[in-house]
């Protein structure tokens, strides 16, 4: 009994100091919606409004940043929405990174990703991971929420 204890104050006294992560999900503002626009005015007001003094270091760009045509660019990666970002998504992750806050996407691993319509018209993942990932470290994503919300569970094993 006493061990026990005495690992719980430990790991207690160990994570005391301990913060979590705080950051800004376009999702809870407004879900599967994101532009240009919007994004760079949010950034502008997390450092203005002293989000980030206060410890908000991610900016998450969650479902909607993806092109809705269900095609994939020349390196099979996913294409990035022309009409909400026509400038693509490297300014505002630039935007992101310059104001000290780390940039992250959402993205999806199965065929189809989260949107606001049924059947999605956005692309998942599935089959086409490498490619995805390039993409992903070209924009300098460095926080990847990545979930499976549209389509089939795969049945995969560990063991």
């Amino acid at each position: 009994m006493l061990l026990s204890s005495g690992l719980v104050l430990t790991a207690l006294v160990v994570f005391a100091d301990a913060k979590p992560q705080l950051g800004y999900n376009t999702y809870n503002d407004i879900w599967c919606s994101p532009n240009a626009t919007y994004l760079s005015s949010t950034i502008n007001a997390l450092v203005s409004k002293g989000f980030f003094a206060a410890g908000y270091n991610i900016f998450q760009i969650d479902c909607g940043w993806s092109s809705t045509d269900l095609q994939r660019d020349s390196a099979g990666a996913l294409k990035i929405d022309p009409v909400n970002f026509p400038a693509g998504l490297a300014p505002i992750s630039q935007q992101a990174r310059n104001a000290g806050l780390a940039f992250g996407l959402y993205g999806d691993a199965g065929v189809r990703a989260c949107d606001t319509t049924s059947p999605s018209q956005r692309l998942g993942s599935l089959g086409h991971e490498a490619a995805d990932a390039q993409l992903f470290k070209n924009l300098g994503v460095t926080f990847l929420k990545c979930e499976q919300a549209s389509s089939r569970r795969l049945n995969i094993s560990l063991y």
